[in-house]
Protein backbone atom coordinates (compact mmCIF):
# COMPACT_ATOMS: atom_id res chain seq x y z
CA UNK A 1 0.00 0.00 0.00
CA UNK A 2 1.39 3.63 -1.10
CA UNK A 3 1.94 6.10 1.31
CA UNK A 4 -0.86 8.77 1.08
CA UNK A 5 0.81 12.22 -0.35
CA UNK A 6 -0.11 15.43 1.37
CA UNK A 7 0.35 18.64 -0.85
CA UNK A 8 2.94 20.50 0.50
CA UNK A 9 2.75 23.76 2.74
CA UNK A 10 4.08 26.01 -0.22
CA UNK A 11 1.18 24.81 -2.78
CA UNK A 12 -1.32 25.15 -0.26
CA UNK A 13 0.25 28.69 0.59
CA UNK A 14 -0.62 29.43 -3.28
CA UNK A 15 -3.56 28.11 -3.01
CA UNK A 16 -4.79 30.68 -0.91
CA UNK A 17 -3.10 33.13 -2.36
CA UNK A 18 -5.06 32.60 -5.20
CA UNK A 19 -8.02 32.51 -3.78
CA UNK A 20 -7.34 35.80 -1.67
CA UNK A 21 -6.54 37.45 -5.52
CA UNK A 22 -10.01 36.13 -6.26
CA UNK A 23 -11.87 37.29 -3.89
CA UNK A 24 -10.30 40.94 -4.30
CA UNK A 25 -11.13 41.04 -7.53
CA UNK A 26 -13.48 44.20 -8.88
CA UNK A 27 -17.17 42.74 -9.70
CA UNK A 28 -17.69 42.01 -13.28
CA UNK A 29 -21.45 42.76 -13.32
CA UNK A 30 -20.77 46.44 -14.97
CA UNK A 31 -17.26 46.98 -16.40
CA UNK A 32 -18.23 50.46 -17.44
CA UNK A 33 -19.31 51.43 -13.42
CA UNK A 34 -21.80 53.53 -14.78
CA UNK A 35 -24.78 51.02 -14.34
CA UNK A 36 -26.23 52.21 -17.82
CA UNK A 37 -26.29 55.97 -16.80
CA UNK A 38 -23.58 57.14 -19.38
CA UNK A 39 -26.16 56.12 -22.14
CA UNK A 40 -28.63 58.58 -20.89
CA UNK A 41 -26.22 61.09 -20.41
CA UNK A 42 -24.63 60.80 -23.86
CA UNK A 43 -28.64 61.12 -25.43
CA UNK A 44 -29.32 64.08 -23.18
CA UNK A 45 -26.62 66.31 -23.11
CA UNK A 46 -26.94 70.05 -21.49
CA UNK A 47 -29.28 72.40 -23.24
CA UNK A 48 -30.71 69.56 -25.83
CA UNK A 49 -34.19 69.50 -24.57
CA UNK A 50 -35.98 72.24 -26.57
CA UNK A 51 -39.53 70.92 -26.36
CA UNK A 52 -42.07 69.59 -24.28
CA UNK A 53 -41.75 66.14 -26.05
CA UNK A 54 -38.25 66.19 -25.62
CA UNK A 55 -39.00 67.13 -22.33
CA UNK A 56 -41.05 64.24 -21.38
CA UNK A 57 -39.36 61.49 -23.23
CA UNK A 58 -35.86 63.09 -20.88
CA UNK A 59 -37.77 62.44 -18.22
CA UNK A 60 -39.09 58.49 -19.40
CA UNK A 61 -35.44 57.64 -19.63
CA UNK A 62 -34.22 59.04 -16.50
CA UNK A 63 -37.29 56.53 -14.96
CA UNK A 64 -36.14 53.63 -16.87
CA UNK A 65 -32.48 54.83 -15.79
CA UNK A 66 -33.33 54.66 -12.47
CA UNK A 67 -35.36 51.32 -12.77
CA UNK A 68 -31.80 49.99 -14.29
CA UNK A 69 -29.34 50.97 -11.86
CA UNK A 70 -31.38 50.17 -8.52
CA UNK A 71 -31.29 46.53 -10.39
CA UNK A 72 -27.85 46.32 -11.19
CA UNK A 73 -27.05 47.76 -8.05
CA UNK A 74 -28.95 44.93 -6.45
CA UNK A 75 -27.04 42.16 -8.63
CA UNK A 76 -23.76 43.44 -7.74
CA UNK A 77 -24.63 43.69 -4.07
CA UNK A 78 -26.05 39.92 -4.17
CA UNK A 79 -22.02 39.08 -6.21
CA UNK A 80 -20.66 40.71 -3.24
CA UNK A 81 -22.35 38.32 -0.39
CA UNK A 82 -19.98 35.72 -2.38
CA UNK A 83 -16.87 37.16 -1.54
CA UNK A 84 -14.18 37.88 1.80
CA UNK A 85 -14.86 41.29 3.32
CA UNK A 86 -18.27 41.50 1.61
CA UNK A 87 -18.71 45.00 3.57
CA UNK A 88 -16.15 47.12 1.59
CA UNK A 89 -17.52 45.68 -1.75
CA UNK A 90 -21.37 46.58 -1.16
CA UNK A 91 -19.66 50.13 0.08
CA UNK A 92 -18.14 50.53 -3.37
CA UNK A 93 -21.20 48.87 -5.09
CA UNK A 94 -23.03 51.95 -2.91
CA UNK A 95 -20.83 54.72 -4.19
CA UNK A 96 -20.96 53.71 -8.00
CA UNK A 97 -25.08 53.89 -7.47
CA UNK A 98 -25.04 56.80 -6.11
CA UNK A 99 -22.64 58.21 -8.69
CA UNK A 100 -25.20 57.36 -11.40
CA UNK A 101 -27.89 58.46 -9.98
CA UNK A 102 -26.05 61.89 -9.72
CA UNK A 103 -24.92 61.73 -13.35
CA UNK A 104 -29.11 61.57 -14.56
CA UNK A 105 -30.40 63.92 -12.03
CA UNK A 106 -29.22 67.21 -13.98
CA UNK A 107 -30.86 65.60 -16.97
CA UNK A 108 -34.42 65.53 -15.09
CA UNK A 109 -33.76 68.88 -13.11
CA UNK A 110 -33.40 70.75 -16.82
CA UNK A 111 -36.80 68.93 -18.52
CA UNK A 112 -38.90 69.81 -15.61
CA UNK A 113 -37.51 73.50 -15.72
CA UNK A 114 -37.93 73.49 -19.19
CA UNK A 115 -42.34 72.01 -18.67
CA UNK A 116 -42.35 74.74 -16.05
CA UNK A 117 -41.25 77.50 -18.51
CA UNK A 118 -43.42 76.12 -21.09
CA UNK A 119 -46.03 76.53 -18.51
CA UNK A 120 -45.26 80.13 -17.96
CA UNK A 121 -44.85 81.14 -21.24
CA UNK A 122 -48.26 79.56 -22.17
CA UNK A 123 -50.28 81.39 -19.37
CA UNK A 124 -48.61 84.59 -20.56
CA UNK A 125 -49.51 84.20 -23.93
CA UNK A 126 -53.40 83.92 -22.47
CA UNK A 127 -52.75 86.69 -20.05
CA UNK A 128 -52.05 88.92 -23.02
CA UNK A 129 -54.53 87.71 -25.44
CA UNK A 130 -57.08 88.47 -22.91
CA UNK A 131 -55.41 91.79 -21.58
CA UNK A 132 -55.99 92.58 -25.81
CA UNK A 133 -59.06 91.95 -25.63
CA UNK A 134 -60.63 94.00 -22.87
CA UNK A 135 -58.45 97.08 -23.85
CA UNK A 136 -60.46 99.78 -25.26
CA UNK A 137 -60.93 100.64 -28.74
CA UNK A 138 -58.40 102.83 -30.29
CA UNK A 139 -58.86 106.28 -29.94
CA UNK A 140 -60.38 106.35 -26.22
CA UNK A 141 -57.87 107.24 -23.43
CA UNK A 142 -57.35 104.89 -20.87
CA UNK A 143 -56.78 107.24 -18.36
CA UNK A 144 -57.54 110.98 -18.04
CA UNK A 145 -54.79 113.37 -18.26
CA UNK A 146 -54.03 115.28 -15.78
CA UNK A 147 -54.51 118.94 -16.34
CA UNK A 148 -51.61 120.02 -14.53
CA UNK A 149 -49.52 117.97 -12.77
CA UNK A 150 -47.22 119.23 -10.11
CA UNK A 151 -44.30 117.00 -10.74
CA UNK A 152 -43.77 114.75 -13.55
CA UNK A 153 -44.28 111.04 -13.37
CA UNK A 154 -42.87 108.20 -15.16
CA UNK A 155 -45.85 106.58 -16.98
CA UNK A 156 -47.68 103.74 -14.92
CA UNK A 157 -47.53 100.55 -16.65
CA UNK A 158 -51.30 100.70 -16.63
CA UNK A 159 -51.02 103.75 -18.57
CA UNK A 160 -48.43 101.85 -21.01
CA UNK A 161 -51.03 99.46 -21.95
CA UNK A 162 -49.24 96.29 -20.21
CA UNK A 163 -51.41 94.26 -17.61
CA UNK A 164 -49.65 93.98 -14.29
CA UNK A 165 -49.48 90.83 -13.82
CA UNK A 166 -48.27 90.30 -17.34
CA UNK A 167 -45.57 91.90 -16.43
CA UNK A 168 -45.01 90.24 -13.58
CA UNK A 169 -44.62 86.94 -15.32
CA UNK A 170 -42.29 87.91 -17.80
CA UNK A 171 -39.85 89.49 -15.09
CA UNK A 172 -40.61 85.83 -13.41
CA UNK A 173 -39.79 84.09 -17.16
CA UNK A 174 -36.59 86.31 -17.43
CA UNK A 175 -35.21 85.26 -13.87
CA UNK A 176 -36.08 81.59 -14.95
CA UNK A 177 -34.53 81.94 -17.73
CA UNK A 178 -31.01 83.53 -16.51
CA UNK A 179 -31.55 80.22 -13.43
CA UNK A 180 -31.39 77.88 -16.51
CA UNK A 181 -28.48 79.35 -18.40
CA UNK A 182 -26.30 79.12 -15.05
CA UNK A 183 -28.05 75.33 -14.45
CA UNK A 184 -27.20 74.30 -18.01
CA UNK A 185 -23.17 75.41 -17.35
CA UNK A 186 -23.20 74.03 -14.33
CA UNK A 187 -24.42 70.78 -15.61
CA UNK A 188 -21.85 70.91 -18.42
CA UNK A 189 -19.02 70.91 -16.14
CA UNK A 190 -20.79 67.82 -13.65
CA UNK A 191 -21.37 66.38 -16.82
CA UNK A 192 -17.65 66.37 -17.80
CA UNK A 193 -16.15 65.65 -14.44
CA UNK A 194 -18.57 62.80 -14.51
CA UNK A 195 -16.49 61.43 -17.50
CA UNK A 196 -13.64 62.20 -16.58
CA UNK A 197 -14.27 59.88 -13.22
CA UNK A 198 -15.69 57.25 -15.56
CA UNK A 199 -12.43 57.33 -17.84
CA UNK A 200 -10.38 57.09 -14.75
CA UNK A 201 -12.44 54.35 -13.10
CA UNK A 202 -11.98 51.95 -16.13
CA UNK A 203 -8.49 52.91 -16.37
CA UNK A 204 -7.42 52.15 -12.73
CA UNK A 205 -10.04 48.90 -12.97
CA UNK A 206 -7.85 47.66 -16.31
CA UNK A 207 -4.42 48.27 -14.35
CA UNK A 208 -6.23 46.00 -11.68
CA UNK A 209 -7.32 43.61 -13.54
CA UNK A 210 -3.43 43.51 -15.50
CA UNK A 211 -1.84 43.72 -12.27
CA UNK A 212 -4.28 40.38 -11.19
CA UNK A 213 -3.71 38.41 -13.97
CA UNK A 214 -0.04 38.81 -13.56
CA UNK A 215 0.07 37.87 -10.00
CA UNK A 216 -2.35 34.57 -10.96
CA UNK A 217 0.54 33.33 -13.46
CA UNK A 218 3.32 33.95 -11.22
CA UNK A 219 1.73 32.37 -8.67
CA UNK A 220 0.72 29.59 -11.21
CA UNK A 221 4.19 29.36 -12.36
CA UNK A 222 5.62 28.81 -8.61
CA UNK A 223 3.36 26.42 -8.05
CA UNK A 224 4.43 24.75 -10.93
CA UNK A 225 7.92 24.93 -10.04
CA UNK A 226 7.15 24.06 -6.56
CA UNK A 227 5.63 20.56 -7.90
CA UNK A 228 8.11 17.44 -6.70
Amino acid sequence: MSPVRFPSVVHAAWLVFALLLMAFSPARADDHGDMGAGRVVQQYPAGSIQSAEAADEALAAVASAKQDIAARAAQQEQLCTEKFFASDCMDAVKERRRKALAAVRPIEVEANAYKRRAQIEERDRGLAERNAREAPPPGLPRTPKPSAPAKAQPPSESAAGVNPRVARHEEKLRKLEAEEKAGEAKRAAKVEAYNRKVQESEERQREVEEKRRQREEEARQKAAAAKP
